[in-house]
Formats: C-alpha cells, sequence, structure tokens
C-alpha cells in the first residue's frame, strides 16, 4: 500500500468550502440526485444510475473497499449546507510506478463555482503529503474541455491526446491526459 499508513477508511480533509470524507450508505439519496443526472455522466466511465438501488450498489462497493484498507474515493460534501455534492479519489494505484489517476464527479447544480478545482488541488496536495506517490494522473474526454481546466487550475500539466484511448459506453472516445509529478508540486509548494 502507498498510504504511509493503512487506514480502514481515507483521512478525511477540509477546504474553504469543501469537506472531503470517506463516503458512507446513507449518502445514497445525494448521490443519486446528481448520478441519475445524464448531463453529469456523459463524460464518466460508469452509467447513470437510473435508480436509488444503483447508488447503495456503488456505495456498498467502496465501503466494502474501505474494510479491506484500499484507498478508493472520497465524498465531496459542502460545508455550508452539508450536502454530499460528489465524490474524488484513484482510478487504481500502479504501485510499482507510484503513481495512480485521478477521478471525479461533481452534482451539476454546484458547476461553474471552482468547486471541483478546490476538490482537486486539496487531493493532490493529500496524495502527495501522505504517500508515496511521485505521479497523478488525470484524462478527460475531449469533448469536456471543463474537466481539462479544472485540471490546468488545480496545477497538472497537458501531456497529450490519446486517439480512441478508451472504450466507454459502446464507443471510442479520444482522451486528453493531464499530471502532475511531485517534484512539480513540491516546487509549487515553495513558491506559496
Amino acid at each position: 500500500m502507498i498510504f504511509n499508513t493503512a487506514p480502514s477508511a481515507p483521512p478525511e480533509f477540509r477546504t474553504q468550502r469543501l469537506l472531503m470524507r470517506p463516503m458512507k450508505l446513507t449518502d445514497a439519496n445525494d448521490l443519486f440526485e446528481y448520478a441519475r443526472d445524464p448531463s453529469v455522466t456523459e463524460f464518466v466511465t460508469w452509467t447513470t444510475h437510473h435508480t436509488l438501488d444503483d447508488s447503495y450498489r456503488f456505495l456498498s462497493y467502496v465501503v466494502r473497499q474501505y474494510e479491506l484498507g484500499t484507498i478508493a474515493n472520497w465524498g465531496i460534501v459542502e460545508l455550508a449546507s452539508n450536502k454530499f455534492i460528489g465524490t474524488i479519489g484513484c482510478h487504481g494505484i500502479d504501485d510499482k510506478n507510484y503513481r495512480t489517476e485521478a477521478g471525479y464527479a461533481l452534482s451539476r447544480d454546484y458547476w461553474g463555482r471552482g468547486l471541483m478545482t478546490e476538490a482537486l488541488r486539496a487531493w493532490i496536495d493529500v496524495m502527495f503529503r501522505e504517500t508515496d506517490l511521485n505521479r497523478i494522473e488525470a484524462v478527460h474526454n475531449i469533448a469536456n474541455e471543463a474537466s481539462g481546466r479544472v485540471m490546468q487550475r488545480a496545477g497538472m500539466q497537458f501531456e497529450g491526446l490519446f486517439r480512441q484511448r478508451q472504450f466507454v459506453k459502446e464507443k471510442f472516445v479520444s482522451v486528453k491526459q493531464y499530471a502532475i509529478l511531485k517534484e512539480d508540486w513540491d516546487a509549487s509548494a515553495r513558491r506559496s
């Protein structure tokens, strides 16, 4: 495990407006509220939730991963309302090469406020502070430039276009890849 200590669930952390915390089964209603929205699921790899059971199944899977001590996802909670509004986390960890891929989703009701950038920056900080990772990558469907802007604002650098790299929802999609290295993050922390 890359975490210096293997927690049964990932540690909580905060930003000015957000709390990132382990997800719970009681988050199902809030999760379903945004995961059923086709505009939220249009560019992600998972399918739109059609029933509340879909959200419960996802959360049950995440809670099992926490119990196994693996790094999974964090729920994003808006502090002002205490509402569960999204997720952020790792799409697998490559222990051999000390890298992971970031993934995130946010309720459409909260788009355009800089919240996902705030969450991604904080998540990157936690991952580099609390783990031995050297590289964090992220990709976005080329049709979803808003996600690319989030990655850029969070300090990630564009690395290239990968044509038809993913087969998602019965079609091939091209993606743009961004990444940040531990040394990039260290240099930026020194400038702050």
